[in-house]
């Protein structure tokens, strides 16, 4: 029914489109220039709602010949809301969830942020956001039915190495000692103490069958690591926006208004991010400082810093990491920032750096046997399915064919 009403709707909203197009360009009293920005705006915006019934269309497709039973409730319950803009937000762990709800917070409130990065990361989570479960009759039922539903997704194995990189070669010693450990001392054969103790050189290979097993069996299961599709109950709720990571600012403008938009998010939103990037790990990086137990020393925790940049095309792989033991001994907070954004700064500069995120991933797949990437297959194929992706893509199952024999993203790791 819905998805009729959707249809009949894209293709009012199309002929209106083209009409207004038209008027545009015979009527419009402005310069040629404003009068093709405008016609650009409008073939834009039909083309995202075209993209969008795409989306839906895959996703509805897929839900008809699955029989999956997700907690539409517990969906709900847990939405982020911005009121001022009528929407609702599902948050999927390494789905840009720390900018979703640095966003959805800033809209909402009353005081006046110049950016959404004027929040930091660690900061946003201690935060509370409107949610739905928050709300009580009747105004949760108007809620649910008036305000515009979305959440975003990302190619699945993206994700996953995502979640690899943050959560496990990141030293962050929570994720280490619970999960780090438990992944050696069951897929590890012949593990050293230290390994057992800290959790602090997982291999890739080594984790991907740890959430193969997860996935399966529910053990040690983690949300930054498990299948999007069980988080946001898709087939259960119809979403009005289907975001994809891979486009998130053309997706944004779907369902919030370029204005409101344009106050929150900073002019040059690359080089924001990028920056909130150094600060996050910068601060990841002295606070585990102080809890790692005696598994890293300074020197050691902060090359790995250094390496999660690089991996994240963030610095770039000619720049060794620059402190001697000594010096990593003494460095303080700011100082270390203060030199990463030296090195972000430089690394910019050369367009080769992008090319790290690619050679990462490719680097971390070519080291999981085939066997085990096509056991992972069928734990990603449900995601790739709803929500578009290539089940079997070259980055993983072709990997070995563009590892950079030159250099190595994962060498502490890997020897």
């Amino acid at each position: 029914m819905r998805s009729s009403i959707w249809r009949r709707s894209l293709k009012t909203f199309s002929i209106i489109s083209l009409f207004l197009v038209i008027i545009v360009w015979k009527k419009c009293p402005c310069s040629v220039k404003k009068c093709e920005l405008q016609a650009t705006e409008l073939r834009d915006s039909r083309d995202l709602h075209h993209l969008q019934n795409e989306r839906k269309k895959a996703l509805q497709e897929t839900c008809k010949n699955t029989s999956l039973a997700l907690n539409y409730v517990n969906a709900m319950k847990s939405m982020q809301i911005s009121h001022k803009d009528k929407i609702l937000y599902c948050g999927i762990a390494k789905v840009g969830c720390t900018f979703f709800k640095r966003l959805i917070y800033v809209l909402n409130s009353e005081k006046l942020y110049k950016s959404l990065f004027d929040i930091t990361p660690n900061n946003i989570h201690g935060m509370h956001t409107a949610l739905v479960s928050d709300l009580k009759e009747p105004n949760k039922s108007l809620v649910e039915i008036n305000y515009k539903t979305f959440l975003f997704v990302r190619n699945p194995y993206k994700r996953l190495f995502s979640g690899y990189v943050d959560k496990i070669f990141t030293p962050q010693m929570y994720f280490l000692l619970k999960y780090g450990t438990y992944i050696i001392k069951k897929f590890r054969k012949n593990p050293s103490e230290k390994s057992l103790r800290c959790g602090h050189d997982v291999t890739f290979a080594e984790f991907i069958s740890y959430v193969i097993d997860s996935v399966k069996t529910g053990n040690m299961a983690n949300n930054h690591f498990t299948p999007m599709y069980l988080h946001c109950a898709p087939c259960e709720i119809h979403y009005d926006l289907i975001g994809h990571l891979e486009t998130l600012q053309n997706d944004l403008q779907f369902l919030i208004k370029p204005e409101r938009l344009k106050a929150v998010l900073p002019e040059n939103l690359r080089m924001s991010s990028l920056r909130d990037e150094l600060f996050d790990a910068t601060d990841i990086a002295f606070r585990n400082l102080k809890s790692n137990q005696n598994c890293f020393s300074p020197y050691e925790l902060l090359e790995r810093i250094w390496h999660r940049l690089q991996i994240r095309g963030i610095l770039n792989q000619k720049f060794s990491f620059p402190l001697t033991p000594e010096e990593a001994q003494t460095i303080k907070q700011d100082d270390f920032y203060k030199m990463l954004n030296t090195y972000l700064e430089k690394s910019q500069m050369n367009p080769s750096t992008v090319n790290n995120r690619h050679e990462s991933i490719n680097e971390a797949f070519s080291t999981v046997p085939l066997d085990i990437l096509e056991k992972l297959q069928s734990v990603m194929e449900m995601d790739c399915k709803l929500f578009g992706y290539d089940t079997q893509p070259d980055f993983v199952f072709k990997a070995k064919n563009y590892v950079n024999k030159s250099f190595k993203y994962f060498n502490e790791i890997n020897n």
